[in-house]
């Protein structure tokens, strides 16, 4: 599975022109649907925290809207005063920061260095731009008329090998998912499906998989579609391996599965079933699980409190932690 790491390292001296590449990938035309998404679902009031050294600062408020890079070296995030601040991490130093009149509404990462941002222009239009931290250069790359007042990002997937890319936006009952091939041709996709969420998909080949409204995780592989398992929910993917939860008849995960190369194979059953969103796949396989009151790693037992007036929810497979109006992310 880590083999895949040692490409995108063999590959890192053309990282600053993957921007440029998806700049004019994702050009294209289309006409949407609806959307909007709580990004704090799942958020839990905590206690007892005694803070841990996993804990990296990531922003010094509360935010809005918050993602971290692939490395863990940079982090994107937007305030309630609706500002843009990009930090690297390991020296808290504030790299960018900008006040826009558009709302943003979703920041996604393409690879370290360049951002998604997906910004609400009137009640009827979204706006999908790139932006790269080194050049400061801001591109608009599609505008999606037509849509709900309630619309919204709901996810962009992608890979940096094929360089298909997926777009799904939507709101609580309807969405519907955009297609950017290698030639960079947009199209609307027949998915048979009025909801979808939790798109993902593996880095080195045009594979999707998502969830449907009943709980059954979907298969999309070269324009082909097919169930690949009923009652369970995607969870993340790293390189090729695609992670996966099964649920119980209460809807909680019990046992966490890894499909590579083919094959199916167990990672661990949980001694207590988890709300999927209080779950996060580390990078080493290891689960990180958030409790009401403390979070732990399965790999190594550990188990941090969190203490009185600490927040804490999972977001895009990373745990955050709100405390003393500051924004943390678990680094496990």
């Amino acid at each position: 599975m880590r083999i895949f790491l040692l490409c995108i390292l063999l590959i890192t001296g053309i990282e600053t022109g993957v921007y440029w590449h998806y700049d004019s990938l994702l050009k294209g035309s289309a006409t949407t649907v609806s959307g909007n998404e709580n990004k704090t679902n799942g958020l839990i009031n905590n206690e007892k925290n005694s803070g841990s050294k996993n804990e990296i600062l990531a922003a010094n408020e509360n935010v809005n809207q918050i993602a971290v890079s692939d490395n863990h070296q940079l982090a994107a995030y937007v305030n309630d005063k609706n500002e843009l601040h990009i930090v690297n991490l390991s020296n808290q130093s504030e790299l960018y920061s900008t006040t826009g009149q558009e709302k943003i509404i979703y920041l996604k990462w393409i690879r370290n260095d360049s951002l998604f941002i997906g910004v609400k222009g009137d009640n009827s239009t979204l706006i999908l731009k790139t932006f790269q931290v080194g050049s400061e250069q801001e591109r608009t790359i599609e505008t999606f008329d037509g849509v709900s007042s309630t619309s919204t990002f709901k996810s962009i997937v992608y890979s940096p090998f094929t360089n298909d890319v997926y777009i799904l936006i939507g709101n609580k009952v309807r969405t519907k998912m955009y297609h950017i091939n290698t030639n960079g041709h947009m199209a609307a996709m027949q998915l048979n499906h009025d909801y979808i969420m939790k798109p993902m998909m593996l880095s080195t080949k045009n594979e999707l998989f998502y969830q449907d409204v009943n709980d059954n995780i979907w298969d999309r592989e070269d324009g082909v579609t097919s169930k690949f398992k009923n009652n369970a929910v995607p969870l993340a993917v790293f390189d090729d391996s695609f992670y996966y939860g099964l649920l119980n008849d209460e809807g909680r995960i019990s046992s966490v599965y890894v499909y590579e190369k083919g094959n199916r194979q167990k990672v661990e059953d949980l001694p207590t079933p988890v709300h999927a969103n209080n779950i996060v796949v580390n990078q080493d396989g290891s689960l990180t699980i958030l409790k009401t009151d403390s979070y732990y790693n399965t790999k190594t037992g550990k188990s941090t409190p969190l203490s009185d007036n600490v927040q804490a929810y999972v977001d895009n497979n990373t745990l955050y932690i709100v405390k003393n109006n500051k924004t943390y992310f678990v680094n496990n």
